[in-house]
C-alpha cells in the first residue's frame, strides 16, 4: 500500500469540489449546516490540509429527521510534513478537551491510508455531483477521521470551534 499525501494538484481538486459543488449543495441530507460552511472554509484556507468529508451533529427532526445524530466528525488529508502535528498534537489534545470520564462525551480518531470511495456507485453517479459520492478516488489518500460523540449539542460547536482554530493556524 502506497502513501499518498495531500499535494498542490490534489488540494486544487478537491478545493474544486469543496467550492464548486459542497457549498452549493441545496440537497436537504448532503447540504452543509450553515456554521460548518465557515469552519470547513477556512480549515481549507489551510494550504497544507483539505477537508474531505464531515458531519456535525443534529437535534432531533431537523433537517427532516426523526432522530438526532449525536456524532460530529471531519475527515481531513494533509501534506506529509503535518502528519505528525496532526497525530501528536493536534488529535491528543481534542481527545484530552472533548473526552470525559463519565463517558457522556468521547472524542476518538482514525488513521486512513489511501483506499476506494465506499459511497461510490457507478449506477448512483449524476444524482448530486459531490466528489465524496461520484468519484472513486476522492478517499485515495492518507487522512484522518476525528470524531466527537455526545448528546450535548453545546460541546458539538466548542469541537468544531477547535477544530477550526487549530487546523486553520496550523503551521
Amino acid at each position: 500500500m502506497n502513501n499518498i499525501f495531500l499535494n498542490p494538484d490534489l488540494k486544487v481538486k478537491y478545493m474544486e469540489d469543496f467550492v464548486n459543488k459542497v457549498l452549493l449543495c441545496n440537497d436537504e441530507f448532503w447540504d452543509l449546516d450553515e456554521n460548518l460552511r465557515e469552519v470547513l472554509s477556512q480549515i481549507n484556507s489551510n494550504p497544507n490540509l483539505q477537508t474531505l468529508y464531515s458531519r456535525k451533529a443534529t437535534p432531533p427532526k431537523e433537517r427532516g429527521m426523526m432522530f438526532s445524530q449525536t456524532d460530529s466528525y471531519l475527515k481531513l488529508t494533509f501534506v506529509k510534513e503535518f502528519e505528525l502535528k496532526i497525530l501528536r498534537d493536534v488529535i491528543p489534545e481534542c481527545i484530552s478537551i472533548f473526552t470525559d470520564k463519565s463517558h457522556e462525551s468521547y472524542c476518538t480518531y482514525q488513521y486512513y491510508y489511501p483506499d476506494d470511495n465506499a459511497n461510490y456507485r457507478e449506477d448512483k453517479i449524476g444524482r448530486l455531483d459531490l466528489g465524496c459520492l461520484n468519484d472513486k478516488d476522492h478517499f485515495r489518500v492518507n487522512h484522518v477521521r476525528i470524531e466527537l460523540d455526545t448528546s450535548n449539542l453545546a460541546d458539538h460547536d466548542k469541537f468544531w470551534q477547535f477544530l477550526n482554530q487549530r487546523l486553520s493556524n496550523l503551521k
